[in-house]
């Protein structure tokens, strides 16, 4: 008898501790080399460390852990002569410019297929659908895409004789057509609006030896000044609107400011001790409003951290901070993309500042756009948590990343340093 009683009573000990949770483990510091992502306030965590049970057996039920992602780095065969790829993912296209001579360009739009993100054709020259377009060290950009409800167009800066204008090129059933913008003498660096319903579409651009940015309605000639200050930087429209945002000085420093089209009206939005640069602004579908993030600055106007801006009692806060790595401690070329409703910036993180776009085209190699880097993306709201660096760790200058979204999931592609080719990388989404 006393020996089932203590069979049993070893029994029941057995069955307490198998319900006990498992201790936790000791909270540990990140890494020195991957980047810091705070919020104002902690994120809630949720208990795994007790796994389920089957109450009626007592047993332990394996528990489906998280998949742990790959970095997915892949080098694709276009030629390395087509560069500054940007990736129309409604169209399925992808546009890049080969520089027959330095100040002229041909500009190629291949298809992008929409289920595998691979090029088609892998080599790029789908179709030659312009020239003379201006090199990236005299426009600062190359072709572009913009939105209307024409679909998907092209703009981009043409050369021939002393005054640059601005083409736009769009497809229909017998091909590419295109027309210069009228009125566009002497203009530079086009963005166009990403409205894909919007009847007027709009761009944004610069006047070659001034430096002031100028907005327009496409079809009308009539220049509008952007901002009354030296050179606002990264102007750019907002998806869906009639906004551009962009940073300008405000006395000794550069904020966030938003210019609406249909009023004229331009609001400030930021007062950052350290001031804001590259700045993107678009609608967050999870979170079912306007979102924006900055990058912000050291003394030297380099972006060394970013901050993700929402919308509080009528105040723009900051409610997401990233640092970069301290052995990549400089933000590189970030963007933004939505998937599943959710919203990921992408940014390489640097071990030198970036410069310029001329002076990377120019500089080839290591150190010629931002020395050494990585490819990340971290989500953008609040309580989106993803944070991966998504590159390889081979010592590489990654030029400015491009998201495309395919049937199977997000790709972040980016260019190795002038002539090494395009790299894509697969984000885990």
């Amino acid at each position: 008898m006393r020996s089932e009683l203590r069979n049993s009573a070893v029994s029941l000990l057995l069955v307490l501790l198998a319900c006990a949770p498992a201790a936790e483990a000791p909270v540990q510091d990140p890494p020195a080399d991957t980047p810091l992502v705070t919020t104002p306030t902690s994120p809630s965590i949720v208990d795994s460390t007790t796994p389920p049970y089957d109450w009626f057996t007592l047993d332990r039920v394996p528990s489906p852990g998280p998949v742990p992602f790959v970095v997915d780095d892949q080098a694709l065969p276009l030629d390395p002569d087509l560069v500054d790829p940007e990736f129309d993912s409604l169209g399925h296209q992808v546009v890049t410019v080969e520089f027959v001579e330095p100040d002229r360009g041909d500009v190629w739009v291949a298809a992008m297929d929409p289920a595998t993100g691979e090029i088609i054709p892998g080599d790029g020259r789908g179709e030659r659908i312009g020239d003379r377009a201006a090199s990236v060290t005299r426009s600062g950009n190359g072709p572009e895409w913009l939105y209307s409800e024409r679909g998907p167009e092209v703009l981009y800066a043409y050369v021939m004789g002393p005054s640059p204008r601005i083409v736009r090129a769009w497809q229909d059933a017998g091909g590419w057509e295109g027309e210069f913008v009228p009125g566009s003498e002497g203009l530079l660096a086009p963005l166009g609006s990403l409205d894909p319903d919007d009847p007027e579409p709009r761009l944004v651009s610069r006047q070659e030896d001034a430096l002031r940015a100028w907005w327009r309605f496409i079809d009308d000639p009539e220049d509008q000044l952007l901002v009354d200050a030296d050179m606002p930087r990264s102007p750019r429209w907002v998806p869906g609107t009639h906004d551009a945002v962009f940073a300008a000085p405000d006395g000794e420093l550069l904020q966030t400011f938003v210019l609406d089209a249909d009023t004229g009206t331009i609001e400030q939005l930021t007062d950052e001790p350290t001031g804001v640069g590259t700045v993107y602004m678009w609608f967050s579908p999870s979170l079912g409003e306007t979102i924006f993030f900055g990058t912000l600055l050291n003394e030297d106007l380099d972006a060394i951290r970013m901050a993700v801006f929402q919308q509080i009692d009528d105040e723009w806060q900051i409610v997401k901070t990233i640092e970069p790595p301290v052995d990549f401690p400089f933000i590189g070329s970030p963007e933004y993309f939505v998937y599943e409703g959710r919203s990921y910036i992408f940014y390489s993180t640097c071990s030198e500042p970036l410069r310029s776009l001329a002076v990377r085209y120019e500089e080839p190699g290591i150190g010629g756009a931002c020395g050494d880097s990585r490819i990340w993306i971290t989500g953008a709201e609040p309580d989106n948590h993803v944070h991966r660096m998504i590159s390889a760790e081979t010592e590489m200058t990654r030029n400015d990343p491009e998201a495309y979204v395919t049937d199977q999931g997000a790709w972040v592609y980016y260019t190795d340093a002038p002539g090494g080719g395009l790299h894509r990388c697969a984000t885990g989404l």
